[in-house]
């Protein structure tokens, strides 16, 4: 019988190097795949969130000036000094057509009989760009804090989106076979995955605001 013979050492070392090699070309490819996996699901998070606070604001938004119940005078309407009156107001005022703030109310629980503006009726949003937030009014002092550079403002969106940009362009539309008009705002809102700047996204959508500065 012939004795049999083992590997010898330079077989054990290029074996070695081979699994070696194997190994580490495995570990690359599924860190790669990890590593966009997440970056997928970053993309993901941040395109829903944005939706998320775009419908928030446009439902919002496009009940500006709404009254179930008003009288002659439409108090929703808001009467600015030496810059007009408006059921919109940018930047705290009523002419502005841009700015990065904005102010507004309706009758929010349709009561009968309105004269004055309730506290639940004060509404706005605004860009806290120090922070990176997006900040909606939540009154509790009276009408009189209700400003663009006032307190009472709430965050809306999650800490771990970076609000970079936020804009709102008023435009007047006519409507069809009638002599009104109608307001149509473009908000413009960018964000950033906070940890992750490279994953950023612009959202860009139109409110139409039928209740008209009359």
């Amino acid at each position: 019988m012939k004795k049999q013979a083992g590997f010898s050492l330079v077989e054990l070392m290029v074996g070695s190097a081979v699994s070696l090699i194997v190994i580490a070309t495995s570990v690359a490819a599924l860190t790669s795949s990890m590593s966009i996996g997440n970056e997928q699901l970053q993309r993901d998070y941040l395109t829903s969130q944005l939706n998320v606070i775009a419908n928030m604001m446009s439902q919002e938004i496009s009940r500006a000036g709404y009254c179930f119940d008003c009288g002659d005078d439409n108090p929703y309407i808001i009467h600015i000094e030496d810059s007009g009156a408006s059921t919109i107001v940018i930047d705290d005022l009523a002419s502005n057509s841009t700015g990065d703030c904005i102010r507004f109310a309706y009758n929010h629980d349709s009561r009968a009989g309105v004269e004055t503006r309730g506290l639940d009726d004060l509404k706005g949003f605004r860009l806290d760009a120090n922070n990176g937030l997006i900040e909606i009014y939540e009154n509790y002092d009276g009408v009189n804090n209700w400003q663009c550079n006032g307190r009472n403002w709430m965050d809306i969106n999650y800490n771990r989106l970076k609000i970079t940009a936020l804009s709102f362009n008023r435009k007047a539309l006519s409507t069809s076979g009638e002599d009104s008009t109608v307001q149509q705002i473009e908000v413009t809102l960018t964000a950033e995955v906070r940890e992750m700047p490279d994953i950023s996204e612009t959202l860009k959508f139109n409110v139409t605001v039928w209740n008209v500065d009359s």
